[in-house]
C-alpha cells in the first residue's frame, strides 16, 4: 500500500480569489506547448465566461458539488511552497478545502455580438440611437470567442473595418459589391465556375474595383470577398453566392404573395450577376421559405418568431403552414437543438413527454377508477352507502379517460421542462428543483383537473339527481346552481392547489430520490421500469396518506349544493362529524394512489425508455 501525507491549507493571498477548473486534455496539452490561454466575459452578461486558445473556444460552467474538491500532483520539487524538510515526501498532496463547485470546460462555437455595431451603406445614414463607435481590436477583447474563429465569423456576418470602427456592411451594399466584383472578374476573365482560390488573388480584384468605383473601402473589398469564400480553399463558394441572391429574391418577390416554384426559380436566375452560372436549388434557402402549397414558396422571416420557447415557435410555424416537409421545418428549430444532438431525435424527444404522460395518467385511471369512487363516497357527506354504495361504481368514468390524457400531458411538459432548466442549466438543488418543478406542473393540470373533477365527483355520488357525467357538465354550463359558470366549474380550485402542491412537494422529490439511491446502489443508469413503479408506488401511498385531511376537505367543497368558503366547510365538517371526519377514506386513497403511482410513473418511465432506444 502507497501512504500519502496531504497538507490541507495553503495559504492564502487575500488579494486572489481562488477558483478550481477542471482542463481538458486538449487545453492541458496547449498550456504545456505554452500556448497563450485567456478567459473572457461578455460585456453585457459578465456570468457568461468562456476560455480561449489561438482557434478554440471553450464555455466555462459551474458544477456544483457538496464534497470538497482535491488538487492532486506529482511534482517532485515542493521546497520553494513548503521548505527543504517537507519536499522530500514525493508523495505529497496539495489540498484546496472548502469549495463547493468547480468549473468545467465544454467546447462551444464563440459568438460576436453585432446589435449595436453600425450599419455602413454609401446609399443610406444608420438612423438607430444607442450605436456604439468601437475598434475592430477592442470588439475581438470584448467577444468570447477565439482570434481565428473571430475573423472567420466577422467577414461571414458583413463585418468590416470602416475609418477605424467596427461597421457592418448593410445587405443592400453587400449585393451590389458583390454584383460588381463577380462581373468584372468575368470579364477580366479571372472567374470561371471551377476558379482558383479568389483570396489569394484579393491584390487583384482591389485594383479592378478602384479603377471601376475609386471611393469603394478597400476594406468592404475584403469582407465580400471573404464572406463569399471558403475557408478552407480560398475558392468562392458559389453555393453561398447563389444562396445570398435567392433569400434575397424571397425577401423581395415572395413576401406579400407566394410565387410558384417555377416562377421563383427563373426570378432568382435573373437576380444572379450577367454570365454567372451557379447552380440552383431551392432547398439551399431552407429556413428562409415556407410553402403554402405543394408548388409554391413564400418568404418567412425566422426573426418574427418565438425566440426563448419552442413550443411557442412550433405553434406558431404549423399555425402559418398546416404541413410541413421535415427538411422545410428543422431549419426554424435548430437553434433550440442542444450542440452535438440530431435535430429529428430532439424533436421526437420533445414530443416523448407529451406522449409518455398520457399514456401513464390514462393506464392510471382506467385500472383504479372504483376504487376512487369508494373513496369519494367515503369522503361525502353521509358517508358510504348514503352516496350510492356499490352501485354506478364506474360513472364518470367517460370524463376521467377524456381529460386525464391533456392533465398528464400539461404536468409532465410542464415538470420535465422546469425540472431540466432549473437543475441541469441553472445548477438549483435537485431536491428544491423537483419540489418547484412539480408544483408548477400541478398548478398547470389544475387547469383540466378541477372541472374534470367537479363534474366527476357529482358524477360519482349522484349529485342534483344526476347520474351521468353529461348531465352534471350541462347542469353546470346552465349555471343552474346559481353561482356562474366559472366559478361552478373551478369550485374547489384553492383547495385542489392546497392538496396537489403538498402531494407532488411530497410524492416527487421523494420519488426522485429513491430512484437515485437504489440506481447509485446497483450501479443502473438508467433504472428499469418497473424498479420506476415500484418507486413510485411508494412514494404515491406515503405522499396520499399525509395530504388525505385536505382531500376530504377538496371534495367536501366540490359536492356542497352552493359555493362555500373553506373556513366554514371545515367548521361544520369539526362541530358535525368531529376530526376524524379529515381521515375518512385515507385507506382506499393511499391503496389508489400508491397502485396508481406504480402504474402512472412506471408506465411513464417505460414509455420515456422505450422511445429514448428509439432516438438514439
Amino acid at each position: 500500500m502507497t501512504l500519502y501525507s496531504t497538507y490541507t491549507s495553503l495559504t492564502r493571498d487575500p488579494a486572489y480569489t481562488y477558483k478550481l477548473v477542471q482542463l481538458t486534455n486538449d487545453v492541458r496539452e496547449r498550456l504545456e506547448k505554452g500556448e497563450q490561454i485567456t478567459i473572457k466575459s461578455d460585456p453585457n452578461v459578465p456570468s457568461h465566461l468562456v476560455l480561449t486558445a489561438s482557434d478554440s473556444t471553450w464555455k466555462i460552467r459551474q458544477m456544483k458539488h457538496t464534497n470538497t474538491a482535491l488538487v492532486m500532483s506529482s511534482r517532485s520539487d515542493w521546497s520553494p511552497m513548503f521548505g527543504a524538510d517537507r519536499a522530500s515526501d514525493l508523495n505529497a498532496l496539495v489540498s484546496i478545502a472548502s469549495l463547493t463547485y468547480e468549473y468545467e470546460l465544454t467546447p462551444t462555437k464563440g459568438t460576436i455580438t453585432i446589435t449595436d455595431l453600425p450599419v455602413y451603406d454609401p446609399k443610406t445614414k444608420d438612423t438607430r440611437e444607442n450605436v456604439k463607435s468601437i475598434s475592430l481590436d477592442k470588439l475581438l477583447c470584448d467577444s468570447c470567442i477565439s482570434e481565428k474563429e473571430f475573423y472567420q465569423q466577422w467577414y461571414k456576418l458583413g463585418g468590416c473595418d470602416i475609418k477605424g470602427n467596427a461597421t457592418i456592411l448593410s445587405p443592400r451594399y453587400i449585393s451590389e459589391l458583390l454584383q460588381l466584383i463577380i462581373t468584372l472578374l468575368i470579364r477580366h476573365k479571372i472567374l470561371d465556375i471551377k476558379s482558383e482560390g479568389i483570396v489569394d488573388k484579393m491584390p487583384q480584384i482591389i485594383h479592378l474595383i478602384q479603377q471601376h468605383a475609386s471611393t469603394i473601402p478597400v476594406s468592404a473589398i475584403e469582407t465580400v470577398v471573404h464572406k463569399f469564400s471558403d475557408v478552407s480553399t480560398g475558392q468562392l463558394d458559389h453555393s453561398s453566392v447563389s444562396e445570398w441572391f435567392g433569400i434575397e429574391t424571397l425577401q423581395k418577390q415572395a413576401s406579400i404573395r407566394a410565387l410558384s416554384v417555377r416562377d421563383f426559380l427563373m426570378e432568382w436566375k435573373s437576380a444572379l450577376p450577367p454570365f454567372y452560372n451557379a447552380p440552383l436549388d431551392i432547398t439551399q434557402l431552407q429556413g428562409y421559405y415556407y410553402k403554402p402549397a405543394l408548388d409554391s414558396v413564400a418568404y418567412l422571416d425566422s426573426s418574427n418568431l418565438a425566440v426563448l420557447d419552442l413550443s411557442a415557435r412550433v405553434k406558431e410555424l404549423f399555425s402559418i403552414a398546416k404541413e410541413w416537409e421535415w427538411e422545410d421545418f428543422a431549419p426554424f428549430i435548430m437553434s433550440f437543438v442542444p450542440s452535438g444532438k440530431k435535430p429529428d431525435a430532439f424533436m421526437l424527444k420533445y414530443c416523448k413527454r407529451r406522449r409518455s404522460g398520457a399514456c401513464a395518467g390514462t393506464s392510471t385511471d382506467l385500472a383504479f377508477f372504483p376504487i376512487d369512487s369508494v373513496k369519494t363516497r367515503l369522503q361525502a357527506k353521509g358517508g358510504f352507502f348514503a352516496n350510492g354504495g356499490w352501485k354506478g361504481i364506474y360513472r364518470g368514468l367517460g370524463l376521467c379517460v377524456i381529460a386525464l390524457a391533456p392533465l398528464a400531458l400539461l404536468f409532465f411538459v410542464t415538470y420535465d421542462g422546469l425540472k431540466r432548466k432549473l437543475i441541469q442549466e441553472n445548477n438549483m438543488n435537485p431536491t428544491i428543483g423537483h419540489m418547484i418543478a412539480a408544483s408548477f406542473g400541478e398548478i398547470a393540470a389544475c387547469f383540466v383537473r378541477v372541472p374534470a373533477e367537479v363534474v366527476k365527483q357529482r358524477t360519482q355520488v349522484g349529485s342534483a339527481g344526476k347520474v351521468t357525467s353529461w348531465d352534471n357538465f350541462v347542469y353546470l354550463l346552465r349555471n343552474q346552481s346559481g353561482e356562474g359558470v366559472i366559478r361552478g366549474l373551478y369550485r374547489g380550485w384553492s383547495t385542489t392547489i392546497m392538496r396537489e402542491i403538498p402531494f407532488t412537494v411530497i410524492q416527487f422529490p421523494l420519488y426522485e430520490e429513491l430512484k437515485s439511491q437504489w440506481a447509485l446502489a446497483n450501479g443502473e443508469t438508467p433504472l428499469a421500469p418497473w424498479k420506476g413503479a415500484v418507486c413510485g408506488s411508494i412514494a404515491g401511498g406515503v405522499a396520499a396518506a399525509l395530504t388525505t385531511p385536505l382531500d376530504v376537505i377538496k371534495t367536501r367543497i366540490m359536492l356542497e349544493k352552493k359555493s362555500m368558503g373553506v373556513k366554514v366547510v371545515v367548521s361544520r365538517m369539526i362541530k358535525d362529524e368531529g376530526y376524524s371526519v379529515f381521515f375518512h377514506g385515507i385507506g382506499p386513497r393511499t391503496c389508489w394512489v400508491s397502485a396508481g403511482g406504480a402504474i402512472f410513473l412506471g408506465c411513464y418511465e417505460m414509455v420515456s425508455s422505450t422511445l429514448s432506444q428509439v432516438t438514439k
